[in-house]
């Protein structure tokens, strides 16, 4: 994450037995490709891992980057829900942070995102 100062990170943690992860995971894929010529980075991170990811990875068709085995990134920003979506400032600094499972948790995430890169100028 340190590499990516200057952009907006925004970081899904999901793991393959989590239904609304498979849920938005196809939404983040939007955005991935919505911003991809602009300074937001989506990621994704595997996280409490029990079976494959990379299955679902393919599955699902995710072309966006996947961070593997984060559990000890959860564990230090105290995640007890999946999925997870973090968002790091450009300064490198968590600035939103939303349990992803509700119906307007994605609508939040995109209007948050859309507001810090017009202030930021991303």
């Amino acid at each position: 994450l340190a590499d990516q100062r200057g952009k907006l990170v925004v970081l899904d943690l999901w793991a393959t037995w989590c239904l609304p992860c498979r849920k938005i995971m196809p939404e983040m894929q939007r955005l991935h490709e919505k911003y991809a010529d602009r300074k937001i980075i989506i990621l994704g991170g595997n996280t409490y891992e029990r079976a494959d990811p990379a299955e679902l990875i393919n599955e699902l068709g995710i072309t966006y980057p996947q961070l593997l085995a984060t559990d000890p990134l959860a564990d230090a920003l105290g995640i007890r829900g999946l999925p997870a979506v973090i968002v790091y400032g450009i300064d490198g600094k968590v600035s939103y942070m939303d349990n992803a499972g509700t119906d307007d948790s994605l609508a939040k995430l995109e209007s948050f995102i859309e507001a810090y890169a017009d202030e930021h100028g991303l």
